[in-house]
């Protein structure tokens, strides 16, 4: 999930990061979720469209606090 290890996948850099990490080293077929938080979701919405680009499978958010300063 995206807000379960840092860095959080709210970016496609984020995405890339955690790839990147288990690239080699998972030994299942997993998929990765982006996180959809104020900051991505307002107006311009080219950084989820960049993060489901890059392969995430989806998005999770929250409608209240995460209790996760990295995903408000």
């Amino acid at each position: 999930m995206p807000l379960n290890s840092l860095p959080p996948v709210t970016t496609a850099a984020g995405l890339m990061t955690k790839a990147e990490t288990m690239d080699g080293r998972c030994s299942v077929d997993v998929g990765l979720w982006g996180g959809a938080i104020p900051d991505n979701t307002r107006g311009d919405t080219s950084v989820l469209a960049d993060v489901l680009g890059r392969g995430a499978l989806g998005f999770k958010c929250f409608l209240a606090p995460s209790g996760v300063d990295e995903f408000p």
